[in-house]
């Protein structure tokens, strides 16, 4: 059994050119708690659901937090390896890649 030890990206640094932006998906109920807590005032009603103004975006996050369906949701600019970042590097252990198979 082969195994090998996954440890996710590294925290996304704001300023790098492979930072992050946040984006309101599907999920979104048009609470607009978002749009309340946003600092940058980046936040605004769309037809559907809330929109955010990637320029205004500051990446501070408050959105996702306090979102109660956690339909803000931050996403790479570069989609290698995944389109969603990860915020905290954390260990999940070892993976037994045998067991594992691609959904691609």
């Amino acid at each position: 059994m082969k195994k090998q030890t996954y440890v996710p990206a590294e925290p996304i640094v704001k300023g790098r050119e492979d930072t992050f932006w946040y984006v309101i998906g599907e999920r979104c109920i048009s609470c607009g708690q978002c749009a309340a807590n946003c600092p940058a005032g980046a936040i605004a009603e769309g037809d559907d659901r809330y929109l955010i103004d990637p320029a205004r975006c500051i990446d501070c996050g408050t959105c996702s937090y306090v979102c109660p369906v956690q339909a803000a949701q931050p996403v790479c600019k570069k989609e290698e390896p995944a389109t969603v970042c990860v915020r905290e590097s954390i260990s999940i252990g070892d993976i037994d890649t045998d067991t594992c198979y691609s959904i691609s």
